[in-house]
């Protein structure tokens, strides 16, 4: 039996190919081999020939409708691909493969919480989503997410801020007034390194405010395990966080930075000292918190 030079192959009379022994691709009708010899892995050949740019291949062999390959080659998760090849800005895909309709997506990546979407793809300013998805008629959203939430009522107060996993609360380390201090979980016990000042921004942020410092996200980083310090005020997004009401006087504080993470007490631990930080919103009481004055 005789074969040519690399990537170019005779098949036998019958349209029969060569054996997986001598390591050649399974016979392709029409001679639909790829470009240089690039086989796909496990010798999945994309439909009508349709290679994606680069080679960038998906896993598992799921290719996407029409030959529609994504740019820069990101694949979404589970192959859940978007209807009529409508892939969002930079690859943000939606969590759980629930894509807008018409293919709208939400600015910065801002996903609505639980998928639910604003008729028409009007979305809120900043991303400011309504609680309970009440969406706005023709998009009529309060100015700077301005919704009548119960923290409202704390606005230019001193508040402590309590985990629901007890009687603990957000603690500037030591007392210190040093930058870059930690804030940690402590017993409750209302003293000035317990408190902070509730101050509402222009974009409908707040900011925890202690004695001219304020609660910061470390290195402005919006990840996983992210220490929550203590910093001089500046005005950035790792001083502003969003506020989502729960019911029953309970918040999760969204970070400004990426709303997807929320402020955390790690590992939903309730000893003195446990650390808080930023972690990925979940439903877990680790990220359920009450104002207190």
């Amino acid at each position: 039996m005789k074969h040519g030079h690399k990537g170019h192959h005779q098949h036998q009379q019958g349209g029969q190919g060569y054996t997986s022994g001598q390591n050649y691709p399974s016979y392709q009708p029409q001679g639909g081999y790829e470009q240089q010899g690039g086989y796909g892995p496990q010798g999945n050949y994309p439909p009508q020939g349709n290679y994606p740019p680069q080679g960038n291949y998906p896993s598992q062999g799921n290719y996407p409708p029409q030959g529609n390959y994504p740019p820069q080659g990101n694949y979404p998760p589970q192959g859940n691909y978007p209807p009529q090849g409508n892939y969002p800005p930079q690859g943000n895909y939606p969590p759980q493969g629930n894509y807008p309709p018409q293919g709208n997506y939400p600015p910065q990546g801002n996903y609505p919480p639980q998928g639910n979407y604003p008729p028409q793809g009007n979305y809120p300013p900043q991303g400011n989503y309504p609680p309970q998805a009440n969406y706005q008629q023709q998009g009529n959203y309060p100015p700077q997410g301005g919704y009548l939430e119960s923290w409202r009522k704390f606005v230019n107060r001193n508040i402590q801020i309590r985990s629901v996993l007890g009687n603990k609360n957000l603690d500037i380390e030591g007392a210190k007034k040093n930058k870059g201090t930690r804030i940690m979980l402590y017993d409750a016990h209302g003293q000035w390194n317990q408190k902070f000042q509730l101050l509402l921004n222009a974009d409908g942020s707040v900011t925890f405010e202690n004695a001219g410092l304020v609660l910061d996200v470390t290195n402005g980083t919006a990840k996983n395990r992210t220490q929550i310090q203590l910093w001089e005020k500046n005005g950035s997004k790792a001083q502003k966080f969003y506020l989502e009401s729960v019911g029953n006087d309970r918040f999760k504080i969204h970070s400004a930075i990426d709303q997807k993470f929320c402020v955390d007490v790690n590992e939903m631990r309730k000893d003195n000292g446990t650390k808080i930080q930023l972690y990925e919103k979940n439903d877990s009481n680790a990220q359920l918190f009450t104002f207190v004055e």
